[in-house]
């Protein structure tokens, strides 16, 4: 092209050096006059090391976008894994409120944590917020206080306890007889934290079960005059 009288933008090449070592060189030229012919001035500059830190940085661009990428899709995993976990976690406390049985979380102090619909109604409250605090003992008859600390403890070396039988008593003072099924429940680091429990009311069927036994009793001293 200079030979035909036409400016050519720069260019790059690579040169090997007397001692081997290649070199990324990029030549300029541009046509003169020289001592009055047409000449071709050019200027040749090493940009080897540009060309490396351009390449470092290409590179570290790469890894910043499947870095990127990478969070992206942690992102959006756990954006799943947080929706299936409101998910569940709203099943379960429907499965919770909607459950014939009376369902609390006690803290290891003793207190109320939770209580569902069928809990407030068993003990003869309004509000669960009536009973979150409360010591579960105000709610258990004094006779059955010490085998209630005894489960407590064996339900933290067991970790769960099944239908064991409980006098409880009502928010007016009456009795109620529940069967309770309790799971120690723990942390993220594995310390026991409270007791989630399942309380039946059996009352009834021990008031008929107190008269059948009764009604038998009473046939049986017939028969035997």
């Amino acid at each position: 092209k200079h030979s035909m009288g036409k400016e050519i933008p720069p260019y790059e090449y690579e040169i090997i050096t007397k001692r081997g070592k290649r070199l990324t060189v990029i030549n300029a030229t541009k046509l003169i006059q020289y001592k009055g012919k047409p000449a071709i001035l050019g200027v040749v500059t090493d940009i080897t090391d540009r060309k490396h830190a351009e390449g470092a940085l290409l590179d570290l661009n790469k890894k910043l976008s499947r870095s990127e990428q990478q969070l992206r899709q942690a992102n959006q995993r756990l954006f799943k894994q947080q929706l299936a976990l409101r998910e569940n976690l709203e099943l379960y406390q429907a499965l919770v409120e909607t459950s014939p049985d009376a369902v609390i979380l006690i803290e290891t102090n003793g207190r109320f944590k939770m209580t569902n619909r069928q809990a407030v109604r068993l003990f003869g409250f309004q509000k669960s917020a009536e009973l979150i605090g409360k010591n579960v003992l105000q709610f258990i008859a004094g006779k059955d206080h010490a085998t209630a600390r005894n489960d407590a403890r064996s339900l933290t070396k067991t970790g769960g306890v099944r239908r064991m039988a409980y006098t409880f008593l009502h928010k007016n003072g009456s009795i109620l007889e529940a069967e309770m099924s309790a799971t120690l429940v723990r942390d993220a680091a594995g310390r026991p934290i409270g007791f989630l429990c399942v309380l039946r009311n059996i009352t009834d069927r021990r008031k008929a079960e107190d008269a059948l036994r009764e009604s038998e009793e009473r046939y049986r001293s017939f028969v035997e005059r």
